[in-house]
């Protein structure tokens, strides 16, 4: 009979805590409403990742990593790579996936030039910069995926004379456009206007972002003069790789 045993598989349920499992692994607290510091499971801890004989689905706790980087928190073994599933201490008080540049004005100031000018930023306010940085009015991407990049901006004019004008606004990536608009104000002797511009843009680390503005030459522009009124703000918001 033991022999008969031994070349067998056997399939049961295991029950901690109960006597009835109802379940392939079933635990029960030693009290549901009284339960103590042993009740529970303790997922395994650790502070390095395993890197060998690793299966698909494993569960492991991460704390204390020498990688900053590494938040605590749980983690699972795709099969590829440990994905994060749970931050620790489980609060966000902020939304990680959006990276914000803002300034004021254009490189050229007041002027009526109908030249193309840089629209300026002077700061970039992301939760985790992942690689994102802020230099010469170019944002530079710090994590390959797909975004949804908006921008606001204002401008102002201050001719002598009544004057018709549209104003062209360009988001570069890497110097070529990507997302366009036009402003047009009205024939009024100081008048100003406002652009929004938005759209959903595939990205890749190291990629430069850029904004500028351009007056076309009309005959009926030449002269006017305008400058950057209010904030300029460059919002991305990262959706997936």
């Amino acid at each position: 009979m033991l022999c008969l045993l031994a070349g067998a598989s056997v399939y049961s349920q295991i029950g901690i805590g109960t006597s009835s499992p109802k379940a392939t692994l079933h635990i029960e607290p030693s009290s549901i409403t009284n339960p103590t510091g042993q009740d529970g499971i303790l997922i395994p801890r650790m502070n390095k990742f395993p890197n060998s004989a690793v299966a698909k689905g494993q569960l492991i706790y991460m704390f204390n990593n020498t990688n900053t980087t590494i938040l605590d928190g749980l983690y699972i073994w795709n099969g590829v790579l440990w994905d994060y599933l749970v931050r620790a201490p489980y609060i966000i008080t902020q939304d990680d996936s959006l990276y914000n540049a803002q300034g004021e004005g254009f490189s050229l100031g007041s002027t009526n030039s109908n030249s193309e000018q840089s629209v300026l930023f002077s700061s970039i306010v992301p939760l985790n910069r992942d690689g994102f940085s802020l230099s010469t009015n170019k944002l530079r991407i710090g994590k390959k995926g797909s975004y949804y990049i908006s921008f606001s901006s204002g401008l102002k004019t201050t001719s002598p004379a009544p004057t018709r004008a549209t104003f062209y606004f360009q988001l570069k990536r890497n110097g070529s456009t990507v997302i366009s608009t036009s402003s047009s104000i009205p024939v009024e002797r100081i008048s100003g206007s406002n652009i929004v511009m938005a759209d959903i843009v595939s990205l890749s680390a190291g990629d430069e972002i850029t904004v500028t503005v351009t007056k076309p030459s009309e005959a009926s522009t030449s002269n006017i003069t305008y400058s950057g009124f209010g904030n300029n703000a460059l919002t991305l918001t990262y959706l997936h790789e």
